[in-house]
């Protein structure tokens, strides 16, 4: 089975000054998968994060998920 995360993100608090990201590529195995994120106002600021790292709502939550830095 594929691997496919959310591709629109939420972060609770701005981080580099943006809550709204994209999804554009991700990458990696177990432990050490990551996603590489970027603001949506300014698509050239880009955040690569552990998957481990972000917190992810259940299915059937609002659109977009939150995720802390």
């Amino acid at each position: 089975m594929a691997w496919r995360p959310a591709r629109a993100w939420t972060s609770q608090r701005p981080v580099a000054g943006y809550r709204h990201f994209e999804l554009i590529t991700q990458g990696g195995r177990g432990p050490l998968r990551w996603v590489e994120l970027a603001a949506v106002l300014a698509p050239s600021h880009r955040e690569r994060v552990l998957w481990s790292e972000l917190k992810v709502q259940p299915a059937g939550a609002a659109a977009g998920s939150p995720f802390l830095r």
